[in-house]
């Protein structure tokens, strides 16, 4: 099925994802609202795109750019430091266990920004808030990797045996006011999870999951599906 689509882009015909007959990849956008894949690949050259976003923390609210820069890693600010800024940051339990919104639902309700570059050399500052619980206030961090270079160096997985990042990855832990800010926020919402410190970590340059290979991805689907 995945090849059939690929194989339609290649010769440049249209695709209508609304009649596809494989699942479309959906993220919660800036307002919470579902997004999916376009509706439609056109001809080349008159491709039209009709919203630009971004998801810092994996399973966590989108943010809306009207410019960005592609980097293999994914996408950058328009401005400033060319540093990624799309899922670079993840939430993960003690044992190194990506958490998502299959196990943390309230993930989806938190709220991203990403504070804009200023002076130069300055890549912007990451900020998390909760609307559900304004009185755990903003938590901001750093976008610029060398910001975590004194951290902790975790590795982290997810919990189907390195299936979607394929293996284990490693990264930096954010500090203990960021785990204390979202282990907080967990426990408000999660019983079962009230036992557990959770903590936010940042991914190390060339470890995270490359967010901007579509034919390996239509490939990987291909055999998933088979």
């Amino acid at each position: 099925k995945s090849e059939a689509i690929l194989a339609q882009c290649r010769r440049g015909k249209s695709f209508d994802w609304g009649r596809a007959p494989v699942a479309s990849m959906v993220a919660p956008g800036p307002n919470g609202a579902a997004l999916a894949g376009p509706a439609r690949l056109r001809q080349p050259g008159a491709a039209e795109v009709a919203g630009l976003f971004v998801y810092p923390l994996k399973s966590c609210r989108g943010v809306a750019l009207s410019a960005a820069r592609v980097t293999p890693q994914g996408l950058a600010l328009a401005e400033g430091p060319l540093v990624p800024v799309d899922r670079q940051w993840c939430v993960c339990g003690e044992g190194g266990l990506v958490q998502d919104q299959r196990i943390q639902p309230k993930l989806a309700t938190l709220q991203v920004s990403i504070a804009a570059p200023g002076a130069a050399g300055f890549a912007g500052k990451l900020v998390l808030s909760s609307a559900d619980n304004p009185e755990l206030g903003e938590l901001s961090l750093p976008v610029e990797e060398a910001a975590y270079a004194d951290g902790e160096r975790v590795t982290v997985s997810d919990r189907h045996r390195n299936k979607w990042f394929g293996r284990a990855l490693s990264g930096y832990c954010a500090g203990n006011k960021a785990a204390e800010w979202i282990t907080s926020c967990i426990h408000l919402h999660s019983r079962t999870a009230r036992s557990e410190r959770f903590r936010i970590v940042r991914f190390a340059s060339g470890e995270q999951h490359k967010c901007l290979a579509w034919e390996d991805s239509v490939q990987t689907l291909s055999v998933r599906d088979s």
